[in-house]
């Protein structure tokens, strides 16, 4: 088993409904064990910033099948759950990226491990320090701390809900 880090967004909608229900599908993916959440953070858009604020987490996984499979399985779920793109960086109902996966660097058109924006994205990176501070990026040399601490991004990035209430709300189904 790999562990595995992934990077969860919503601004449309019912946007805490909707990374729940993407971290209860991804729960279901044949292959991958679902490990720990991070809080949900409310963060201000990067990119196309004319849209409303994200609720963004961070879950890791351990996984048996490929980060292909994975990428797949993720892409299935966005679909299922009304994912369309349409505009680069903007509204979203969810986004599901895989940041990291344990001993996997890849640069494959359609899967670039570690995530190729992980160190400009403070949106991504804090929800991911709460899971993995020590964790080293492959290709980085760095933690995810140090990746935080350095990140260019200064964008605003708030608590919204903390973990334990995450996985409250999980069981509650």
């Amino acid at each position: 088993m790999r562990r595995a880090f992934l990077g969860l967004g919503s601004n449309i909608g019912d946007r805490e409904e909707h990374v729940l229900l993407s971290i209860r599908e991804i729960k279901k993916i044949p292959g991958v064990k679902f490990k720990h959440v991070s809080g949900l953070y409310n963060t201000e858009p990067v990119g196309h910033v004319q849209q409303d604020n994200f609720l963004n987490a961070a879950v890791e996984v351990s996984i048996i099948i490929s980060p292909e499979k994975l990428l797949d399985e993720l892409q299935k779920i966005e679909k299922r759950m009304g994912r369309t793109r349409e505009i680069k960086w903007g509204p979203r109902i969810i986004d599901l990226d895989i940041l990291y996966i344990e001993s996997v660097k890849s640069n494959a058109e359609n899967l670039i491990l570690p995530h190729k924006e992980l160190a400009f994205r403070r949106f991504v990176l804090q929800p991911l320090h709460e899971i993995a501070t020590i964790i080293f990026i492959n290709g980085t040399g760095k933690t995810v701390k140090q990746l935080l601490n350095e990140t260019p991004d200064i964008s605003k990035v708030e608590l919204y809900m903390t973990s334990d209430a995450v996985l409250n709300k999980l069981n509650e189904v």
